[in-house]
């Protein structure tokens, strides 16, 4: 079988240069040679560096943020910056150990799979998983295309061989675009599954009200962490139910339960720490002060009384002097 042995060498070859050509844009995976040979030919050249002028500060690359000189922007500034190479971090590890399995199965390609090929090229295709043995229709078209491979060495039978490998193509790229439909559909299913999961979220974050003080206050205060513990407790949650989503309320109550557990843990009680601050009573006046509220519209010469009608100009002309004739009177 040479044409399918050239195929498969051509395939791995072309996915080998693939692979590694992914595996060179990653930023500091690059072979240490090129990587400092490319160094030295960006670099520019050295000059003598004197000292700088007054005044003149180094300057920083565009877009790189300054750090805030208020202490609690700093302090914030800081956190974020840390959580944003934490998951720098954690993308680059996934990376290298994704691309790495990559170039290790490659490698074990050229090594095993490669020389087997020429061997035993059907079994070797079954235990590399390439093949299966139990799929029927798979079995029934790499048989008569072996059947029609061995006819093509016949004159007689030759175009008649070429016309059932034409058809076993055929079949070979139906079954080939069931199998990436059938893939489309499974990522559109998840890719709906996450739509959904997103909005159970979203709305459980709204819920969080004061019935759920330790829930709203880690929201807050840091919401990051708030959305790694919905995603926890709404996983652990649907693994208990069969794989069915919560609503929001359940996931709540399961947030709130399971942030009080944490509080707990550092030594912190929620039932004290969340518990409602009680309102200061108005201050009670003073014997002496409610003798000078009663005793004050006396002084002030104003009626204690209120009186059914107000009165009239002369009316209050008439007060206003009995008032001053009492007080020369004293």
């Amino acid at each position: 079988m040479p044409n399918a042995e050239q195929a498969a060498a051509a395939k791995s070859e072309s996915e080998k240069s693939s692979i590694l050509a992914e595996i060179s844009k990653l930023p500091g995976d690059e072979p240490k040679a090129a990587k400092k040979a490319d160094e030295a030919s960006k670099e520019p050249a050295t000059e003598p560096q004197g000292e700088k002028p007054d005044g003149e500060e180094e300057a920083k690359p565009d877009g790189e943020p300054k750090e805030p000189e208020d202490k609690a922007a700093r302090s914030k500034w800081l956190e974020q910056k840390h959580r944003e190479e934490k998951r720098l971090a954690q993308e680059r590890q996934r990376l290298q150990a994704e691309w790495g399995s990559r170039v290790d199965k490659v490698e074990r390609f050229e090594r095993d799979f490669e020389p087997a090929l020429k061997d035993d090229p059907i079994g070797t295709l079954i235990r590399a998983g390439y093949f299966d043995p139990g799929d029927a229709a798979s079995v029934e078209r790499a048989g008569r295309k072996l059947a029609a491979y061995k006819r093509r060495f016949d004159p007689k039978a030759a175009p008649a061989a070429e016309a059932d490998l034409r058809g076993v193509e055929v079949e070979d790229r139906v079954a080939a675009a069931e199998r990436r439909a059938e893939a489309a559909e499974a990522r559109v299913q998840r890719f709906e599954a996450e739509q959904r999961a997103q909005q159970v979220l979203s709305r459980a974050v709204a819920l969080a009200d004061d019935k759920t003080p330790a829930l709203k206050a880690l929201i807050a205060n840091d919401p990051d962490e708030a959305q790694t513990i919905l995603d926890y407790v709404g996983g652990q949650l649907m693994r208990a139910s069969g794989g069915e989503l919560p609503s929001p309320a359940a996931l709540v109550e399961a947030a709130e339960k399971f942030e009080r557990q944490n509080l707990k843990k550092r030594g912190i009680d929620p039932e004290t720490y969340f518990a409602p601050k009680a309102q200061p009573k108005p201050a009670t006046p003073s014997a002496d002060e409610k003798k000078t509220a009663k005793s004050l519209p006396a002084a002030l010469g104003t009626p204690t009384t209120p009186r059914e009608k107000p009165m009239t100009p002369a009316e209050e002309k008439q007060w206003i002097l009995g008032q001053i004739r009492a007080g020369a009177g004293e």
